[in-house]
């Protein structure tokens, strides 16, 4: 019973090896080509995100009056009195009649006529008047008869026509007032208008486009980090170098991030080396480790190592591509417009940093 246990567990160490070995295998074709990851490059153009340069421009109220209704009214000022007859005008004058008279002194005999009517009036009767008169100490017998001659001359009222104030108005001017009415307004532009042409400016993403972004990066981030840390575990397992493999397993060994994967690589570690990992058994601060970006490997090599150095290559390249990617985000528009955009962006990057070490 116990070496059909031994015999089970030790299949199950085999079938781990091959499956890690297969899993870093695809990772590699899958990471081969890391050439093609890179950054977000910046856009140049007009967006609503850069802000707005300009409004649409219309005839509007809020613009101002350009002009009022031309028409006529008390605003303006009169144009005419009515016109009337009357004696305020110049030239009227009222009906008027007057004598031209002549007459004889007592014992003169004849008389002559009056002066005709002055111009403008005309004689409407002419008669005489005759009366005694006395002269001397015995007047009360020395009767003379006196006689008067008169002319009376006459002019019928007239009334000349005028255009007085007190007449009544019989028409204004004509103006533009504001009591008229609008005709036209003023051209301006304003918000309220709508949006002419939006600012020209340069960003990474724009917000719908960072939302798909971070979600992308969520979901590759746990893969491409456990490849980043798998791939390297199996370069040295292929070194048969148990110093670095073993530093290599405590690096992560306390990260909560690679706990289910820090099992696997234990178990690797004790089928390759045949004993169980111990954090003390190496002095890491002291062990040389390989470093695999220095690793050189030829496109035709498909050997295990030079798989795990291209998925390694791969899985860092995508991971500082996004980190690089992420810093330029924190400092971009939509970053800068959006709070909840500028905390999601920082939350990815923490992510980012927790797996790129």
């Amino acid at each position: 019973m116990k070496k059909i246990s031994l015999m089970y567990g030790l299949v199950t160490l085999i079938l781990l090896i091959c499956a890690c070995n297969n899993a870093s295998e695809s990772t590699s074709v899958t990471l081969d080509s890391s050439d093609s990851i890179q950054p977000l490059p910046v856009k140049n153009f007009r967006h609503e995100v850069c802000g707005i340069e300009s409004y649409n421009s219309r005839a509007h109220s809020l613009c101002g009056v350009e002009n009022y209704n031309n028409t006529g009214s008390a605003a303006c000022g009169v144009a005419s009195y009515n016109a009337r007859a009357d004696i305020a005008c110049a030239g009227s004058f009222n009906a008027d009649q007057y004598e031209n008279v002549t007459t004889t002194s007592c014992r003169q005999g004849g008389i002559r006529d009056p002066e005709s009517c002055r111009a403008g009036y005309s004689q409407i009767r002419m008669h005489e008047k005759k009366e005694t008169c006395c002269s001397g100490p015995r007047c009360e017998y020395d009767m003379e008869n006196i006689v008067r001659k008169a002319r009376v001359c006459d002019r019928a009222q007239h009334l000349a026509t005028c255009r007085l104030e007190q007449f009544g108005v019989e028409s204004y001017n004509t103006c533009r007032h504001s009591s008229h009415g609008v005709e036209t307004y003023n051209t301006c532009s304003k918000p309220e208008f709508g949006v002419a042409l939006h600012k020209q400016c340069s960003f990474y993403l724009l917000p719908g486009e960072v939302d798909r972004f971070l979600t992308s990066v969520k979901e590759l981030l746990p893969y491409m980090g456990e490849t980043l840390v798998s791939s390297k575990a199996k370069y040295f397992l292929e070194l048969d170098d148990e110093a670095s493999m073993a530093c290599h397993i405590a690096r992560f060994d306390t990260d909560p991030l690679f706990t289910g994967q820090m099992g696997e690589l234990k178990t690797l570690y004790t089928v390759r080396f045949g004993r169980d990992f111990l954090a003390t058994r190496f002095d890491c601060s002291t062990t040389t480790v390989p470093d695999i970006t220095q690793d050189t490997c030829a496109d035709s090599d498909a050997s295990r190592k030079c798989s795990s150095v291209r998925s390694y290559r791969g899985a860092k390249k995508w991971l500082d591509v996004k980190s690089t990617d992420l810093n330029n985000l924190k400092n971009d528009i939509a970053a800068k417009s959006d709070q909840a955009v500028s905390q999601a962006v920082t939350s990815s990057l923490d992510a980012i940093n927790s797996y790129n070490k």
